[in-house]
C-alpha cells in the first residue's frame, strides 16, 4: 500500500517541477537586413558594434556608383544527363542518371537496378518511383527515405548526389 502511494506522490511531484519548469532566455538577436551592391563598403563614420549576443549594422552604407555593364552571353546546352555512381547496398545496387535542362533538374532515369531477392526488387518497383518524384519536386538529395526500403533510399540518395556532383551542383 506504501508503494502506491509514494509512486504516486512522486509522479505528481515530478509532473509539476515539469510543467512549471520555463527556460531561460531565448534567442533575442534581431536581424536586420542590409543589402550591399559589389561595390559596397561600410562607412567608417558608422561602425558595426557587438555587445551581448546582438550585432548592430549600419543602415547607411555608401554605394560607388557602378558602370552598366552588359552580362556576357553563354549558350546553355539544351540537355545535359550526368550519371551517379553505381551504390551497392544490403539488398542489391542502384544507378541515377540526371537530366539538366535550364539549370533545373529535368528528368531522373535508373539506368542500373539490381535486386538479389524477389521481394527486393517489390519493394524497389515501389520506393524508386516515389524517390524520383520526391528528387524532382526537391530539385535535390533533399528527400525522405522510404519507409520499408532505407536501403534502397539511401543509395538512391547517395547515386544521386554523385550524378549532381558530376553536374557541378
Amino acid at each position: 500500500m506504501r508503494r502506491p502511494l509514494i509512486a504516486i506522490v512522486a509522479t505528481i511531484a515530478g509532473l509539476v517541477a515539469l510543467l512549471g519548469f520555463k527556460s531561460s532566455g531565448g534567442l533575442k538577436a534581431s536581424h536586420q537586413s542590409v543589402s550591399l551592391g559589389p561595390t559596397a563598403a561600410p562607412s567608417s563614420t558608422s561602425p558595426t558594434s557587438t555587445s551581448g549576443s546582438a550585432t548592430t549594422v549600419p543602415t547607411t552604407v555608401p554605394v560607388a556608383a557602378a558602370a552598366p555593364t552588359t552580362p556576357p552571353t553563354t549558350a546553355v546546352p539544351a540537355n545535359q544527363t550526368y550519371t551517379g555512381n553505381d551504390i551497392p547496398f544490403r539488398f542489391g545496387d542502384i544507378q541515377v542518371a540526371v537530366t539538366i535542362k535550364g539549370g533545373q533538374i529535368a528528368n531522373i532515369s535508373i539506368p542500373q537496378e539490381n535486386s538479389r531477392d524477389p521481394r527486393s526488387a517489390s519493394i524497389d518497383s515501389q520506393a524508386v518511383p516515389i524517390l524520383t518524384q520526391e528528387a524532382l519536386q526537391a530539385q535535390g538529395v533533399n528527400i525522405n527515405a522510404v519507409s520499408g526500403a532505407t536501403y534502397t533510399s539511401d543509395a538512391f540518395a547517395q547515386s544521386l548526389q554523385s550524378a549532381l556532383s558530376n553536374a557541378g551542383r
